[in-house]
């Protein structure tokens, strides 16, 4: 299943899903490169996809997260804050979305990801998110 959507095998490593998706796997499953698949449809250029392990950060590492976040594109600001232990993003009106991390500096909220951009010394900078039809929208950290 992809994002809760069953696939049809329609070859030994090719996969369809919904609306002409295509899930196709080409990586080695073992050796020096690693496993990975391809996605596509007719709305997606060609996405590799690869697989990351389960990442669990502690309250100290989710305290680099916490702060506001401008959108110029948007014109809005996010507020990224540590409620009981996790991440939740507020946005305007006081709206609540609670933040699951995914990967290293990655969260998904309910349908958006955030990712977040490191400077070369390793603060937290800023994000990119990623919403329905909206991707790459960068947020700056203030």
């Amino acid at each position: 299943m992809l994002d809760g959507v069953s696939l049809l095998p329609v070859g030994e490593a090719r996969f369809e899903g919904p609306s002409d998706q295509v899930l196709e796997f080409d990586g080695p499953a073992l050796g020096a490169e690693r496993p990975h698949a391809h996605l596509m449809s007719q709305t997606l250029d060609r996405a590799r996809l690869e697989p990351v392990g389960t990442v669990e950060p502690s309250v100290d590492r989710l305290s680099e997260y916490v702060g506001e976040y401008w959108s110029e594109d948007a014109e809005v600001s996010y507020w990224i804050e540590l409620h009981e232990g996790r991440l939740r993003s507020r946005q305007r009106y006081d709206v609540f979305i609670d933040l699951t991390p995914v990967y290293e500096d990655a969260f998904t909220g309910f349908g958006a990801t955030f990712i977040f951009d490191r400077d070369p010394a390793g603060l937290v900078s800023g994000f990119t998110m990623a919403r329905d039809r909206v991707w790459g929208l960068d947020f700056e950290r203030r």
